[in-house]
């Protein structure tokens, strides 16, 4: 992916907690999204990841609490950088209602940043 690629969508800034299930691996990964975008995301774990996840598969679920219900968006995708604050996390699907839902995140802190 180049770096045009990368940033063809705004970036907002937006922590919310997520979990991150990379393939080959059996275990789930905690962590915080600290921005966010319509097609991807920045994920600083919680512990320590393996090495090497670049190109690796992955889902991703963020559970946003900043509503008045509890919702959440789910993502399948793949980890396109890792650094030592953290993975960045390309979404290659999504499903409408997570769509929606991450639509609705996104016009909501774009409108916070322009404040």
């Amino acid at each position: 992916m180049t770096e045009n690629e990368r940033r063809t969508t705004e970036r907002v800034y937006f922590i919310a907690p997520c979990m991150i299930h990379i393939e080959g691996f059996e275990e789930d990964y905690n962590g915080d999204i600290l921005n966010l975008s319509q097609h991807g995301a920045f994920i600083k774990p919680k512990r320590q990841l393996p090495e090497d996840l670049v190109g690796r598969n992955a889902t991703l679920i963020i559970y946003d609490q900043d509503f008045h219900t509890i919702s959440r968006i789910k993502a399948d995708g793949k980890i396109v950088h890792e650094n030592n604050l953290g993975i960045g996390f390309y979404m290659r699907s999504i499903d409408p209602k997570s769509f929606e839902q991450l639509n609705r995140v996104l016009a909501k802190e774009n409108g916070r940043s322009r404040r």
